[in-house]
Formats: structure tokens, sequence, C-alpha cells
């Protein structure tokens, strides 16, 4: 079964496209500095579409960097507390953007390097 998603920028969260494919083929549409999410959305929508591609991509962000908080990571402390408060930040993103009605409106915590 296909399914219909939105391709995001993941340093600047700008939609850049929507695609169509099987769910197992969803990755191969997107490139390095890419995400993908489930919908299509489009400026227009109602706030909660916009909220529901928010909480998307942050799950996706959160996911990404689970791995830096692990006890065996190769991380000084120092870098993990770093982690830690951009994931912090992620976890905020959806109470202090409540009244957002756009994906480009959010102010996206910065990722550590």
């Amino acid at each position: 079964m296909t399914k219909q998603y939105t391709v995001i920028n993941t340093s600047t969260n700008a939609v850049l496209r929507h695609v169509t494919c099987l769910e197992s083929d969803k990755e191969h549409n997107c490139a390095v500095g890419e995400t993908i999410v489930e919908g299509i959305l489009e400026p227009e929508q109602a706030t909660d579409s916009v909220m529901d591609v928010l909480r998307a991509v942050r799950d996706d962000l959160l996911t990404s960097c689970d791995w830096t908080q692990v006890t065996d990571s190769p991380l000084t402390e120092s870098k993990r507390a770093e982690w830690a408060t951009y994931r912090t930040a992620l976890r905020n993103l959806p109470s202090s953007n409540s009244s957002t009605t756009s994906i480009e409106d959010v102010t996206w915590p910065t990722e550590p390097s």
C-alpha cells in the first residue's frame, strides 16, 4: 500500500517536496540532510496538522540521537550533557510552539557539534 509523505530539510525544516511511495521505500526518497514524515504538509493546513508534523520531525530527531545518552557512548560527560540539553529542547517544542501555524515558523534547537 502506498502512502503520501512530506520530505523536510533537517537544517531549515522547510518542506521540500511531497512523495507517494511504499512505506518500505520512503527512506529512498531522502537525500543527506532530509527527513521524511507521513502525510502531506501544506502551508494553509490547520495548526493541528502542523503540530503533527512538528512532533513527527521532532520524534525522528530524538530517535537519531538516542545513542548519545547511553552509558557506553563514546561521548565525554560534557558532550553527553550538551546532547541531553538539545534533547530536552526537542521534547519541549510542541508546548513552546503551540500557536504556530506553519512548520517554517518553528525555531528548532541547534544540534551539538
